[in-house]
């Protein structure tokens, strides 16, 4: 089981790595659920969605947990190593560049269908296309 103190310091580190990847777009923090009676991290952020019958892409917020306990050990110092915060920040690492994207470029991926995690390299193409045409153009 996490201490407190481990655990406060674990929704530190993760605030402070996600400040850096997407500056004030994710909020972490710690949360028991007891009916798994366990510790979790938790990011929440804005994501989007196509709803309703006409499928508008529309503002939500969700969020990505981890359970804190599988991740610590302890090393024979009694000192807790753990890999959470590592663990957990790469899923904000991998999407960071839609995260930091403006809701033009996040509501196009959604249209598109288009996953947080590929955006970039979805983007990157679309922008590609779209300087070949215009530079066809001129």
């Amino acid at each position: 089981m996490t201490t407190k103190e481990t655990r406060e310091r674990a929704v530190r580190e993760a605030q402070t790595i996600c400040d850096e990847l997407v500056p004030g777009k994710v909020r972490v923090y710690d949360y028991y659920c007891d009916e798994a009676n366990k510790w979790y991290l938790v990011g929440s952020y804005q994501s989007y969605m196509k709803l309703g019958e006409k499928q508008e892409v529309t503002a939500m917020v969700t969020d990505w947990r981890e359970e804190m306990d599988s991740h610590f050990k302890m090393l024979p110092s009694g000192r807790a190593m753990y890999s959470l915060v590592g663990f957990f920040t790469e899923f904000f690492k991998q999407r960071s560049v839609w995260m930091n994207a403006s809701y033009y470029w996040k509501k196009e991926a959604c249209k598109n269908d288009i996953h947080p995690a590929i955006f970039k390299q979805w983007r990157d193409g679309y922008k590609r296309t779209s300087s070949d045409i215009i530079s066809y153009l001129d």
